[in-house]
């Protein structure tokens, strides 16, 4: 028997406890139980890789929660603000769920990927001299299609930022559908049926309002 079996038999999955969620507390006490018995060195052949195990799969839990993957791949000069960015997304955004880590996740690196290309194209349309006190555009024709290559890059990373952002909104605040009866609403204006707005309350021509049934 295993040492998870022992945890599992000594713990009951509570009535409130998702089977996910006690699953991972099952591993955590396993790896808690097997890290004990490793500092006092008295771990068997068998319990060191069950812990292995058990530390894999703790390990990539916490990649999906603390957004580690993101981060991993992020370009070196960006890493520094790549990962307040995501603690800022987070709290924002409530990351409570895993639809919604994963958006929080893709939204990270959309914005490296950004700014990645930002420096392709910049590092490639221009030419500093050694001084660095003056720059020449580099029109050589491979330099121009490597431009496009980036420019059409930084278009699909910010097209990901504003879907991205925009989904992640909706979950949070989602959009409100108003169904009005004898009146309609546009711009922050309400006509009702012998209440014209103002601006044409002095007008000659005669006010038309549809009735909306549904």
């Amino acid at each position: 028997m295993t040492t998870l079996d022992l945890i599992v038999k000594e713990h009951p999955q509570k009535p409130e406890e998702s089977k996910l969620a006690y699953e991972d507390r099952m591993d955590d006490l396993t790896f808690c139980k097997l890290f004990q018995k490793q500092s006092e060195k008295k771990l068997t052949k068998a319990e060191y890789e069950e812990a292995s195990a058990v530390e894999a799969k703790i390990n990539a839990r916490m990649v999906l929660h603390t957004g580690r993957l993101p981060l991993a791949l992020t370009d070196g000069q960006l890493k520094g603000a790549a990962e307040p960015l995501h603690v800022e997304l987070m709290e924002e955004f409530k990351g409570d769920t895993a639809y919604k880590r994963m958006l929080i996740d893709r939204l990270v690196s959309a914005w490296s990927m950004s700014w990645s290309y930002e420096k392709m194209l910049h590092g490639s349309k221009y030419k500093s001299s050694a001084d660095d006190k003056t720059t020449s555009y580099n029109y050589d024709p491979d330099k121009t299609r490597y431009m496009k290559e980036a420019r059409l890059g930084i278009e699909t990373a910010n097209d990901q930022i504003i879907r991205l952002t925009q989904t992640l909104q909706n979950l949070c605040n989602p959009p409100i559908h108003v169904k009005a009866k004898n009146a309609f609403f546009a711009q922050n204006q309400q006509i009702n049926q012998g209440m014209p707005p103002k601006d044409l309350a002095n007008s000659s021509k005669p006010l038309h309002v549809e009735n909306f049934s549904n």
